[in-house]
């Protein structure tokens, strides 16, 4: 919310001139003018892919040093404050 006034008081309009993007989907973002565009992270489902993974490297016998990869649990919540997203 403080880049969004901040941006305002410099007569930056958002999302015009510059798109603002928040994280963590917090319920506040849908309050201001315009709607905060996020970023939303699924904690339920990278844990069971966490638990999934390591009982597969387990059974396998495989180390765990390098535990990247696979599909993302995170996804765009857009709203006004960003530019055209998905147009």
């Amino acid at each position: 919310m403080t880049v969004r006034r901040a941006l305002a008081k410099r007569g930056v309009a958002v999302p015009r001139a510059m798109s603002v993007t928040g994280f963590d989907d917090d319920p506040i973002a849908e309050w201001g003018s315009p709607a905060l565009t996020t970023v939303r992270q699924d904690f339920a489902e990278m844990g069971r892919r966490a638990l999934a993974l390591l009982a597969e490297r387990l059974v396998a016998g495989s180390s765990c040093k390098s535990i990247g990869g696979g599909c993302s649990t995170t996804r765009a919540v857009p709203r006004a404050s960003g530019m055209s997203y998905g147009r």
